[in-house]
């Protein structure tokens, strides 16, 4: 036994207890808590990684028993910490800069004094401290105390979603010449889904909403050609839309489903044929028209967000002296259907405790606190 002991003396062993870097944001303070044995030697190494000063770091018997403190320093090696009785230990680095973080590597090292600690195990355990309290009368008295409040709130049950159709015709507008046989210009009106709420809209359970519609507007073989295409591309697209693929075959408006739904246009103008003036109008209170869009060309297509509600008009007109035109209009919108419900849940509240409320009574507190593991 006598041998094993020199030898121990002559070569004491260095054993690592941590070896790790400590982000420090600003305004903050980071500790780290390790327990050492009696007669242990700790050596602690401390560096700014982007050499920065550090405002304050220290090493204390926990919890504010200082054993090194150091200001303003970008680290140090090795600093020696001799533990004169087997303790909890916690390092504080602490960065008062308003802006800019602190990366620091930190080592903890410890000799210990005798072999049977070599073992010792440095890691900490937190048990929980509770302290009872009794209140007199010549005390000022402030104080909470938590109880369960049962509330209710509304949630979502269900949310459907619908695409329908508003409008779908064909018209026959005539040209200039021609104008004998029939009008060169037509206007198709057609109103919104109107929005309701029950039991009232300030605070529904029930509620179908419009919130968006497409138009299309084509002229001709060649539009119609073009819509069918987009159509076939709408497939894939709806299979990711959330919604039913119910809908791709609605009317055969898949492309245009797509369209309201998603704002994804597959659309494409075709190369050739005849073109068709068209003004889309909002028909406000009192006849007033408020244009949402115009313009001339083979189709025509615009999904819209904005209004939701109300009358409009399509507008079409040919401008061709000889020949007249056929143009197919298609306008869709889609709803939402929620239905909501009551939810009955536990919130924990905080109330204050009035003065009388707290003479003569033990008030509880509890602490979380630090503890060797080896004891």
């Amino acid at each position: 036994m006598l041998g094993f002991l020199a030898v121990w003396g002559q070569a004491q062993q260095v054993i690592e207890v941590a070896q790790l870097t400590l982000r420090v944001a600003p305004g903050s303070t980071e500790e780290r808590y390790y327990g050492f044995a009696e007669g242990d030697r700790v050596l602690l190494t401390v560096e700014e990684l982007g050499g920065k000063s550090i405002k304050e770091l220290e090493m204390a018997v926990y919890p504010d028993q200082v054993k090194l403190l150091e200001r303003e320093t970008t680290g140090f090696t090795n600093r020696e910490i001799i533990v004169q009785r087997s303790a909890v230990y916690v390092i504080r680095l602490k960065n008062t800069a308003l802006l800019g973080e602190r990366n620091c590597r930190v080592i903890v090292k410890r000799i210990p004094a005798e072999a049977r600690y070599a073992a010792f195990n440095t890691a900490v355990q937190w048990v929980e401290k509770v302290d009872t309290v009794y209140r007199s009368g010549g005390e000022e008295h402030s104080g909470y105390q938590r109880r369960e409040v049962e509330k209710t709130k509304k949630v979502l049950v269900s949310a459907d979603t619908q695409v329908v159709t508003l409008l779908e015709r064909s018209e026959r507008i005539f040209a200039k010449a021609g104008v004998l046989y029939g009008d060169r210009e037509s206007a198709l009106e057609f109103t919104l889904p109107a929005n309701t709420y029950y039991p009232d809209a300030k605070n529904p359970y029930r509620k179908t909403e419009v919130v968006s519609w497409a138009y299309w507007i084509g002229v001709g073989d060649e539009a119609d050609r073009s819509f069918q295409q987009a159509n076939t591309k709408a497939l894939s697209k709806m299979a990711d839309a959330a919604v039913s693929l119910r809908l791709v075959a609605t009317g055969g408006y898949g492309a245009l489903a797509v369209l309201a739904l998603k704002g994804v246009a597959l659309f494409t103008n075709p190369p050739k044929g005849d073109n068709v003036q068209y003004q889309l109008l909002k028909i406000d209170v009192g006849g007033k028209h408020q244009v949402l869009d115009q313009g001339s060309s083979v189709t025509a297509y615009r999904r819209i967000d904005k209004p939701l509600q109300g009358t409009f008009s399509i507008k079409l007109s040919n401008d061709n002296y000889v020949d007249g035109i056929n143009v197919n209009i298609k306008v869709l919108a889609v709803t939402i259907a929620r239905v909501y419900a009551d939810e009955t849940y536990t919130e924990v509240v905080e109330e204050r405790i009035t003065d009388e409320a707290l003479l003569g009574k033990p008030t509880v507190r509890i602490t979380r606190i630090p503890v060797l593991s080896d004891r």
